[in-house]
């Protein structure tokens, strides 16, 4: 991790698709994210997002990510 000590990496990941049940279809995935995290022993938040396109998506993120 060659980011200055209280540097963060803001990791993404869009999923095309609707949200048709009660649950959070993401839910399960958020879990895999999070060991890829502590395998390459980064600092990083986790934002995933269901969305009907990856150009909405990648907005979605975008703004999560506090940079637009």
């Amino acid at each position: 991790n060659d980011q200055k000590k209280g540097g963060l990496f803001v990791i993404g990941h869009v999923r095309v698709g609707q949200l048709d049940g009660s649950g959070d279809p993401l839910a399960d995935e958020h879990k895999y994210w999070l060991k890829l995290i502590d395998h390459l022993k980064v600092k990083a938040f986790v934002e995933l997002c269901l969305a009907e396109s990856i150009r909405n998506g990648a907005a979605h993120l975008t703004r999560l990510s506090g940079l637009g």
